[in-house]
């Protein structure tokens, strides 16, 4: 089984999440960690159990992140680090410099490609609770933290 590591770097710790590549497979491990050597330990320590190669990152604390994505990569995994390496397709309608931040926008593209066609409300209750809108088109349309 082939698995693939993702991170999510809140404002209070990260959350790092094991899946399978396969349609089925389960959730390996849900870990998390307030630093970047305790999030690196877990890694270390389940890549020994599960070989993995690539990870994914998205986060709303930009210094914790770049350190990991940095130990990650030096690693050998190959990181996509979403917002930074590569930006989410999903139109919004914010200004530059405005912008939702990267976790809203991975909840919202998730949810649009879901469920394509139909309008979607994203909750997400971590250290703060937002509550987005995704139109029909799957366009972000904002909404609260």
């Amino acid at each position: 089984m082939s698995m693939v590591l993702g991170i999510d770097v809140g404002n209070t710790r990260a959350k790092l999440h094991f899946l399978g590549l396969e349609k089925g497979d389960p959730l390996w491990r849900t870990h998390t960690a307030t630093t970047v050597r305790g999030a690196l330990d877990v890694v270390e320590h389940e890549i020994a159990i599960r070989p993995t190669t690539r990870a994914h990152v998205v986060a709303v604390q930009p210094i914790f992140a770049a350190g990991l994505a940095a130990a990650l990569r030096a690693k050998g995994l190959r990181l996509i680090h979403w917002d930074v390496d590569r930006t989410f397709p999903i139109e919004h309608d914010y200004l530059p410099p405005a912008r939702p931040g990267a976790d809203r926008l991975l909840a919202a593209w998730t949810a649009a490609t879901e469920n394509r066609g139909r309008a979607v409300i994203v909750v997400d209750a971590g250290t703060a609770v937002t509550v987005d809108l995704v139109d029909e088109r799957g366009r972000f349309c904002g909404g609260a933290i």
